[in-house]
């Protein structure tokens, strides 16, 4: 919904992004080509930055070097976005009509300290970003409405999740008790979960009971009666639940409990799929698993069974949330493809090939697997994937370097240890052992396989390019040529001659037959 944003404050964000992602200094002429913007206006906001945001990170700006984002320990670029959700009147609107549906819109002139007319324009705004969900604003009563409820209670679940996040909680009911009933429910069904699946039904069971305590509950046409299609076991299951619903919801004063439970079976995601509606998720978590299998063979990497189950786990929860709620799972700050970026630049091959994988999953299943869940899948492989960023590194390409001294083989031994120690992984370092007497007598055939030649003496039979030269205990300025020359190697592709071709075994037609 950054269309809410004024053209400024999305361009400042866009900047803010870009900054964070350069390695170093960026000239202000290619922010501007980026934002499309001219100089004088990117000058413009780098001070608005300056001045506004400085809470959050300081813009170092240089006539030589451009501009450069520098973020303290305890900032984030997400801070920011929190700060620009709560600042804004569109989104104070938004979560005013749903903790009070009934009020016009005109009644949020003096609470809000707006405007009529700006609070109708505000209204028009919303009616025009709300639906890419769906949705629509009514003004009398002012409160989000659509013919499916799910799709509203959706849309406030995910609002109030990227406001709030895992720690704050906004609403009247206690969030001890309903992280219980949480745990309870991922129990009951044998589900594993993280810290954000547990908050993020935390949520849709809030925002399920405070729209149902308000009398805006699902209509018949979108409620499956648990009766009809819930076994005995199943029903029995619940009791324990509605136990605890009806200590939570105390303060809603809710008398209809069976009502109650009914709407939050019928609301939570995973339970409405598989319980009442009865997909196969079988089939999918086959489908899945050869997806796990093939990225583990393509990439030579073994993983236990218990984490790719997890893994699948979390993939299959988003799956079933889609087909729920078909649309964005944030407001303004895209996490999973703000993540994905940056994986992408640190591990280009690796990307590449899970999309590719992605794009045939897709073609084969008519699932969005690529075009809507890419970046979730690359965040989630990277995080939940054990030692994967490790596995990463160590398949990159090492630097390999000769160290050599004119102070003798127990330095150049020395040197060696010292550039292990700070690269460890990035680096395959050998101490020349023999005398520099006559290094310039060395077959030049012996040389070829280094990268480099790290050494306290130029020698003219040394290759200039390759040839770093140091003190004997490398000053700062020495270790940033040697971290330059190495990052240089270590950022190279891998060998893509073997990945080619196991790539070419299998055609799209891989993930056709799940029963293999």
């Amino acid at each position: 919904m950054r269309e809410l944003l004024d053209s400024a404050t999305k361009r400042r964000l866009n900047i803010l992004e870009q900054l964070n992602r350069a390695a170093n200094w960026i000239s202000s002429t290619e922010l501007a080509q980026l934002n499309q913007a001219s100089l004088r206006t990117i000058n413009n906001d780098l001070n608005y930055l300056k001045q506004h945001w400085a809470a959050y990170f300081k813009i170092e700006t240089s006539k030589k070097n451009g501009v450069r984002l520098v973020t303290p320990q305890s900032s984030h670029v997400q801070i920011v976005y929190n700060a620009v959700f709560q600042r804004s009147d569109s989104f104070s609107l938004l979560e005013n009509i749903f903790f009070d549906p009934n009020r016009n819109l005109e009644d949020w002139e003096e609470s809000m300290f707006i405007s009529e007319s700006s609070l109708y324009r505000i209204a028009n705004q919303l009616a025009d970003s709300l639906e890419r969900y769906d949705l629509t604003i009514q003004k009398r009563p002012c409160q989000l409405t659509n013919h499916k409820e799910l799709y509203v209670r959706y849309f406030y679940t995910t609002f109030f999740y990227e406001l709030y996040g895992l720690h704050d909680w906004p609403f009247i009911l206690e969030k001890e008790k309903i992280i219980i009933i949480s745990q309870a429910i991922y129990e009951m069904i044998g589900f594993s979960y993280d810290d954000v699946q547990l908050m993020y039904l935390s949520y849709i069971l809030a925002v399920t009971c405070i729209r149902y305590s308000q009398g805006l509950s699902l209509p018949s046409e979108e409620k499956m009666p648990l009766s009809d299609h819930l076994t005995t076991y199943q029903l029995h299951c619940l009791k324990d639940i509605q136990l605890l619903l009806s200590d939570l919801v105390s303060p809603l004063h809710i008398s209809d409990l069976d009502g109650l439970l009914e709407e939050v079976v019928n609301s939570i995601y995973f339970l409405r799929k598989t319980w009442l509606e009865k997909i196969d998720t079988l089939s999918v978590q086959k489908l899945l698993q050869k997806f796990m299998n093939r990225i583990a063979y393509l990439f030579d990497i073994d993983i236990e069974i218990t984490n790719k189950e997890q893994i699948i786990h979390i993939i299959l929860h988003q799956y079933l949330y889609y087909l729920n709620y078909p649309f964005a799972n944030f407001i303004l700050f895209d996490q999973y493809q703000f993540t994905a970026q940056a994986i992408e630049e640190k591990y280009p091959t690796f990307t590449h090939i899970i999309f590719k994988e992605l794009e045939k999953l897709e073609k084969s299943t008519h699932f969005l697997w690529f075009s809507e869940f890419r970046h979730f899948i690359i965040y989630i492989l990277l995080i939940k994937w054990q030692n994967l960023p490790t596995i990463l590194e160590n398949k990159k390409a090492k630097a390999h370097i000769l160290t050599i001294s004119n102070l003798g083989s127990e330095h150049a031994k020395l040197l060696a240890d010292m550039i292990n120690y700070n690269f460890e992984h990035k680096t395959k370092v050998e101490p020349y052992q023999k005398s520099v007497i006559f290094l310039d007598q060395l077959n030049l055939l012996q040389l070829e396989p280094y990268d480099y030649f790290v050494t306290t003496c130029l020698q003219s039979n040394l290759p200039e390019d390759k040839v770093i030269v140091v003190d004997a205990i490398p000053s700062n300025q020495d270790w940033k040529k040697i971290r330059c020359a190495v990052n240089k190697i270590h950022h190279l592709p891998p060998d893509t001659n073997l990945l080619n071709q196991k790539l070419a075994e299998v055609g799209d037609s891989y993930y056709a037959d799940t029963d293999e």
